[in-house]
């Protein structure tokens, strides 16, 4: 079932937001900092303060338990990304943390 996301957008938003601010507590706490190389490569997109940055390797992106916002990420295609960034938390799927575009990418 496709949802209509503009005039859901009002209700969605602050699930959406209190999702990825739980996600990036998640990621800080049981994730790793980025390697010499990668706070480099970090520093080289132009990223302020990479020692805050933390990466949490998964072997799925993570879908929210809101029945709504799971059906909106799914729709905008979240669900079928490599890497997804919540301020200085990075999910990235198995595979991918070797990845220079997709770090580069999502940091």
């Amino acid at each position: 079932m496709e949802l209509d996301l503009k005039a859901l957008l009002p209700i969605l938003l602050p699930k959406a937001c209190a999702w990825a601010e739980t996600q990036e507590q998640i990621i800080i706490t049981t994730g790793i900092p980025l390697t010499k190389s990668q706070i480099g490569l970090a520093q080289f997109v132009g990223v302020a303060s990479p020692e805050k940055v933390r990466i949490k390797i998964v072997p799925s992106l993570p879908i929210p338990e809101d029945p709504a916002l799971s059906t909106a990420a799914a729709q905008v295609g979240l669900l079928d990304m490599d890497g997804i960034t919540f301020n200085h938390g990075i999910y990235v799927r198995n595979g991918y943390e070797n990845s220079r575009e997709l770090i580069a990418h999502e940091c």
